[in-house]
């Protein structure tokens, strides 16, 4: 992954991520869904169209 970094800055961030230790990767759309009026697609609900148009 180290030569990844060099090409894309990307792997950078993704490499800081995965380092850090004891701290999940928490992503939090409450205010995304205020402003927007949208809300996320339950992972299963994607997963079971994917699968149905495949």
């Amino acid at each position: 992954m180290a030569l990844l970094t060099l090409a894309d800055p990307f792997w950078t961030g993704l490499q800081e991520v995965l380092h850090t230790p004891g701290l999940p990767y928490v992503s939090d759309f409450t205010e995304t869904e205020k402003i927007l009026g949208v809300t996320a697609t339950p992972v299963d609900e994607v997963l079971a169209e994917v699968l149905q148009r495949a």
